[in-house]
């Protein structure tokens, strides 16, 4: 409840106090009500004197939230340079970018003078930043999506033998340096950006997807299956991964903007104060 409606109900209760009184002393009741002058001013004055005292009570409570707002703006003008620069590095394009900021503030002697409720805003951001990102989220969304359209044509069957057994065993895996190795390859031929909107599209042909499986040393050998290798390398254009990365970017997004807009707010409040 907020104070102007604490102060209607303060007001609205002196209001009602006699009438809700004398229509108490007026009525037949099966309880015996005393309506002597004593009684009567007996009830005014405790009934008064609980609404003075819930009054300064009040009166209180809005004080030391205001001194409480005055030294958070106090601290918070002490320290305004911080925040401008908060601001300024929220404002970057690249999320990658504007998490290594984040990461260089929070190990500043400046985190110490940040409001906590704008650490906790950035440690949130820190982590939804790190799912969608260029680097480290880009890089997990397209190992998700080649483990599991990819599996198939990139994996590798190994035999091993056991002497106690005396039996061969066989399992099929798709080793790290082949996922990572077809991740840097659709990461080459990715385009992220075309005409300021995300894309995050992969755009590369057959012959060029062979010369680089030849190049590389972790992908040679896989001629017979570069149809089906090329074909799944291009679906990811079109894959829930590449539509659910994008989204959540979009939502990183609109969060960093709305951390900076407050706080440019804020800091103009206080110059305009």
């Amino acid at each position: 409840m907020n104070n102007k409606k604490k102060i209607i109900l303060i007001l609205v209760s002196i209001i009602l106090c006699p009438v809700i009184i004398a229509i108490a002393t007026s009525i037949k009741s099966p309880f015996n009500i005393e309506t002597n002058n004593d009684w009567i001013g007996f009830s005014a004055s405790y009934v008064g004197s609980l609404i003075g005292v819930l009054g300064v009570f009040l009166v209180m409570n809005v004080d030391r939230k205001q001194r409480e707002k005055e030294r958070r703006d106090n601290m918070f003008y002490e320290n305004i340079e911080i925040y401008k620069s908060i601001s300024k590095f929220l404002n970057k394009s690249l999320l990658n970018e504007i998490n290594e900021d984040i990461n260089l503030l929070m190990e500043s002697d400046q985190w110490m003078f940040v409001a906590s409720t704008i650490k906790n805003e950035l440690r949130s951001l820190k982590i939804q930043i790190s799912k969608c990102d260029e680097e480290y989220g880009l890089w997990e969304t397209l190992r998700s999506y080649v483990y599991k359209h990819l599996h198939d044509e990139m994996k590798v069957s190994l035999n091993a033998y056991d002497s106690k057994l005396d039996e061969d065993f066989e399992y099929e895996n798709m080793p790290m340096e082949i996922v990572d190795t077809l991740i840097s390859i659709m990461r080459i031929y990715m385009k992220t950006n075309v005409y300021g909107q995300e894309y995050f599209k992969i755009s590369i042909s057959k012959k060029q997807l062979l010369d680089e499986f030849k190049r590389e040393t972790y992908t040679k050998g896989y001629e017979k299956q570069i149809d089906s290798i090329h074909e799944k390398i291009i679906g990811f254009s079109s894959s829930k991964e590449r539509t659910n990365y994008i989204h959540a970017r979009s939502k990183t997004y609109k969060k960093v903007k709305s951390l900076s807009h407050n706080i440019n707010k804020r800091v103009e409040e206080l110059f305009n104060y």
